[in-house]
């Protein structure tokens, strides 16, 4: 079987998501990158596609964002790699939990990924020592500031998984060659 267009067709799919973090929704964490990772780990698998489509993802809409509001290109910004280690981690979850994409598969995926996210991100703002005291309070401090962000970051993979999953399986029911063998 010929896998360029089903990798072509799954990599669309991550090109539209990406777009629109860039374009429509850029505030309070409502992004598809968690998404794009759960989506790229059911797809792609453990194997290099898999694990740079997330991060090429987030690497160039961060910085076409960073040109729109600060105007300038920050390659890698300090604690990058809390964010971009997650979604390393998103996408051997996802390899491990969604062998065959069904809903609750999707979701429970969707929860712990944005979970995830929450629980290193903040942590990693902590530990970066700039924003809250380096002691118990603090870290309380910073998971308290990062609660709104992970109510988005859920309706955000929830509705982005949707997009990505049924409009992907939609294809493949209407292209059968696209579906894995």
């Amino acid at each position: 079987m010929n896998t360029k267009p089903r990798i072509f067709a799954l990599l669309s799919f991550i090109a539209l998501a990406l777009l629109s973090r860039i374009y429509l929704f850029q505030s309070h964490g409502f992004a598809p990158i968690d998404a794009i990772a759960i989506f790229s780990g059911a797809y792609l698998g453990r194997q290099w596609l898999g694990f740079i489509s997330p991060l090429l993802a987030v690497w160039i809409s961060d910085q076409i964002v960073n040109l729109q509001f600060y105007h300038k290109i920050v390659p890698f910004y300090e604690g990058f790699y809390w964010q971009y280690g997650t979604y390393v981690l998103i996408v051997i979850l996802a390899s491990i939990i969604v062998k065959k994409p069904k809903v609750l598969n999707i979701a429970g995926c969707g929860i712990i990924s944005a979970l995830l996210f929450f629980v290193i991100s903040n942590f990693g703002v902590w530990v970066g020592g700039t924003m809250y005291p380096m002691n118990l309070t603090g870290l309380t401090t910073c998971y308290i500031a990062g609660l709104p962000y992970l109510n988005t970051s859920v309706l955000a993979s929830f509705l982005y998984c949707t997009m990505l999953f049924c409009g992907f399986e939609l294809l493949t029911y209407r292209f059968p060659a696209l579906a894995k063998v």
